[in-house]
């Protein structure tokens, strides 16, 4: 198994398909990804892919909960549980996501979401922004930059 950030991992099935999982009921701030217009890390983003390195290295037993359904991306959206807990709701309670079940909805998991909303309520305030405004924000201003150079070399 790979990970990209926080909230996103490729899964390596036996005969060599690879899948790509966001994972539910959770938000992770941003890691640096040029290619998608960030440039630079959100701040705690790399602290929040860290942790789920962290959690992989360490998890035993690693179960995806899907219902085959993708993201405009084409990734599954899926729940993983490492030896049974819920990674949502791990991260969540670490205070290194934010919950993005009240935007997106429990996905056909209502225990699996009301768990989520739960952690994050016990997890309190964030010590970073919103990572869906962060990158609402970010993209506003790096567009702006770019149509400001597009400008200059006219």
């Amino acid at each position: 198994m790979r990970f990209d950030d926080g909230d996103t991992v490729d899964i390596l099935w036996d005969g060599g398909e690879k899948e790509t999982v966001r994972l539910l009921g959770i938000d992770t701030p941003e890691i640096a990804h040029p290619e998608h217009g960030l440039p630079v890390a959100q701040p705690y983003g790399e602290r929040a892919a860290g942790f789920l390195e962290g959690c992989l290295a360490r998890a035993e037993k690693l179960e995806l909960l899907d219902r085959g359904q993708k993201d405009p991306y084409g990734r599954t959206l899926g729940y993983l549980f490492l030896d049974g807990q819920s990674y949502s709701v791990l991260v969540l309670r670490a205070g290194l996501a934010a919950e993005s079940v009240s935007h997106y909805g429990d996905n056909g998991f209502p225990a699996e979401a009301a768990a989520c909303l739960e952690a994050a309520a016990q997890a309190g305030p964030l010590p970073f922004e919103s990572p869906h405004e962060w990158r609402k924000r970010f993209r506003t201003y790096t567009d702006h930059q770019k149509a400001r150079n597009a400008a200059a070399k006219r």
